[in-house]
This record gives C-alpha cells, structure tokens and sequence, in this order.
C-alpha cells in the first residue's frame, strides 16, 4: 500500500537506525579494533591457566554453549541411548 498524503499511520523512517543501534555498531567497532588489539596485549602477559580462563569466558560470547542433546537409536533390536554432557566452563 502507497504512502497516502495525510496518513499518520505510515513509517516515513523506514531503513532508520535507533540512537541504541548506533551506539552498539560503535561499541562492537571499537571491540573488535582497538579494543581486541588491547584485549590480546592484556591476556598476552597472563599464565596459561588464566590466559585459557580470560579466552574461553569471552568466547562464550561469540560461541554460544551446546545445549545437553539426547537421541535415540535403534540397532538390530537393541535401543542405544546416547547422552551428550553438558560442557561446564
């Protein structure tokens, strides 16, 4: 339906981003430039045990956790059930 003159009910903002939108594309730039760059010199100078710490609680942020799965299988008459653990970090 075309935009009629007097329609208060049409979007004339299509497309627009959100000041919040905005704000989080600049975040996430400055993350992954200057931020990742001290980021990795910050993590750099820690024990492995820490270093291994800082690098998997932060990638749970881009890597989300696999949820427990559960899946039945049937062979030759037998019922084989296969549990999938959770990963605990």
């Amino acid at each position: 339906m075309p935009f009629e003159k007097g329609n208060k009910h049409g979007n004339g903002n299509k497309g627009a981003k959100h000041k919040k939108t905005k704000e989080w594309e600049a975040l996430a730039k400055d993350i992954l430039g200057d931020g990742a760059t001290r980021f990795k010199d910050a993590i750099g100078n820690l024990s492995d045990e820490k270093y291994i710490n800082a690098y998997m609680q932060v990638l749970e942020y881009f890597q989300p956790k696999l949820q427990r799965t559960e899946n039945l299988h049937e062979v030759e008459g037998i019922t084989v059930n296969i549990i999938k653990p959770k990963s605990d970090s």
